[in-house]
């Protein structure tokens, strides 16, 4: 068994090198959030927050990631926010950097965008993303191995692709229309008052999850939605680990959240909810937990 550390591996500094190159794009044209936090857009505000989940689902490491973005000047796409979120497939070595390269690499494209299918060229980007970090890694494969792993099973695991591997859900809005795209499991409910409902479910026996991966080509969504958001309406967009809580009682849930948000700084909106249904709903939650939360006042 190697004794390398994670760190040591060249692939993983130009993972991140790309992410900084995304960041520091997306941070110069407009707002970001990563992970916590949130902001006010034309429409109403955005809050969104990431945590690791239960200690009883023994989680080492968050493979979620989050990122809420908008611009600081209109862009010609009529861009007004975005949203992107991924879960890292267990299974599947460094497969929190993944989530981290598919969120930044999509939501980059969706801000250079100014298509009208917006939504596939930046799914595009983050497959071509994984799939050359992908190909680094396997040029790597046999100089080095992930500390705790033995050496037989990562090269099975380069060869079968089983490395790398993450969902991948975004969420924008361009002239006030809101346009969903997710692979994988990633869940998506629209509240009002006296209704709600569950736009993207998640399976909660599917055991096998449609991901992104180093060998993605032709990928294509598990679901598309294109609709407008009314006055009062609230998007909430949500990764496997808290679907069974928000997806058991949505309009219960929407009334509890009216009133946890209540007087709640933007920032902190989804956080507290996240927070409370930790204590509060303990049993139904399972791995890591994500939510973003999209509010229509006007």
């Amino acid at each position: 068994m190697t004794t390398q550390a994670h760190g040591l591996c060249p692939v993983l500094s130009g993972i991140h090198r790309e992410i900084r190159h995304c960041r520091r794009f997306l941070k110069q044209t407009g707002v970001v959030v990563s992970q916590s936090g949130g902001f006010e857009v034309p429409q109403g505000w955005l809050s969104g927050h990431s945590a690791l989940g239960p200690a009883s689902q023994d989680k080492v490491v968050n493979q979620d990631r989050l990122i809420l973005w908008k611009p600081r000047k209109h862009p010609a796409s009529g861009l007004d926010w975005a949203i992107a979120m991924a879960d890292g497939v267990t299974s599947s070595w460094h497969s929190e950097f993944a989530a981290g390269l598919a969120c930044w690499s999509a939501l980059k494209a969706l801000a250079e965008s100014d298509n009208a299918r917006c939504g596939h060229i930046a799914l595009t980007t983050a497959v071509e993303s994984i799939n050359t970090a992908g190909a680094a890694y396997r040029r790597c494969g046999s100089g080095w191995c992930p500390d705790g792993e033995y050496a037989a099973t990562w090269k099975h695991r380069l060869d079968c692709g089983a490395f790398l591997q993450t969902t991948l859900t975004l969420v924008w809005c361009a002239s006030g229309r809101c346009q969903l795209m997710r692979i994988g499991d990633g869940g998506a409910t629209v509240h009002r008052t006296g209704e709600s409902r569950v736009l993207l479910a998640v399976d909660p026996v599917c055991h096998r999850v449609h991901a992104l991966g180093p060998d993605s080509s032709g990928v294509k969504p598990d679901g598309e939605l294109d609709l407008t958001l009314p006055a009062g309406a609230v998007l909430t967009v949500y990764t496997d680990g808290l679907a069974g809580s928000l997806e058991s009682n949505p309009d219960a849930l929407f009334q509890w959240m009216n009133r946890k948000v209540a007087g709640e700084a933007t920032g902190k909106r989804a956080r507290s909810i996240v927070r409370q249904l930790e204590q509060e709903h303990h049993a139904l939650l399972d791995d890591n937990l994500t939510l973003a939360m999209v509010a229509v006042e006007r």
